[in-house]
């Protein structure tokens, strides 16, 4: 039973079975960071790794039989048909399925060096903004209806209820005052994630 799944923001994830599900069995549902489209391949890539290794173990593998002959084959005895032994072609078959377990594992291996090797470089330019529970911050504005020239890009404050260090996310509550055009959410948690590139820290 996993400690945690991490997601993408589809409505089939963020509501419904699944979120029930986690709910009932104490599992943390954590959403991907909204805009922030790097967290969301990391979810695509990961589910993508999953299958990868989940189907060829689900579906039996197909093995072309070595019978299958084209006429002309047969006609003008080819040496496939008259070298042909049972004993060597079972033989054959039976070294390939014993290899194949080892290929896949190779594959993944040479998949995850790869992928080490690519997180490592794009870490490098990664300047990562620890924040802590309780601190303020301000926030990219996401919707642009309103806003002019000289509207500033950042919107809040915000203070950080929950930090999701192993992803550099951060749940945040409202503390802005209450618009009449809008519904009240001060005081309210966000109900997914942000990501640090999006916060700034806020000084009063």
């Amino acid at each position: 039973m996993p400690n945690s799944i991490i997601t993408d923001n589809g409505t089939n994830f963020t509501k419904g079975a699944l979120t029930q599900y986690c709910s009932v069995s104490g599992i943390r549902l954590n959403l991907a960071s909204v805009a922030h489209s790097q967290s969301n391949g990391q979810v695509e890539r990961a589910n993508g790794l999953i299958l990868s290794g989940t189907k060829p173990r689900l579906v039996e593998p197909l093995i072309r039989s070595p019978e299958a002959v084209i006429p002309t084959d047969v006609e003008f005895d080819s040496p496939r048909v008259t070298m042909y032994t049972e004993a060597e072609a079972k033989e054959a078959r039976e070294d390939g399925v014993d290899l194949l377990e080892e290929a896949r594992l190779l594959a993944l291996s040479r998949s995850a060096i790869y992928h080490q090797g690519l997180r490592h470089y794009l870490s490098k330019k990664i300047k990562p903004l620890p924040f802590r529970e309780g601190d303020l911050v301000l926030r990219l504005v996401q919707e642009q209806t309103g806003q002019h020239k000289l509207s500033s890009p950042w919107e809040g404050p915000f203070i950080v209820s929950k930090a999701l260090c192993d992803r550099n996310a951060y749940y945040l509550i409202d503390t802005r005052k209450t618009n009449k055009r809008k519904r009240d959410t001060a005081g309210e948690e966000t109900t997914r994630p942000w990501n640090a590139e999006l916060l700034r820290p806020f000084y009063s």
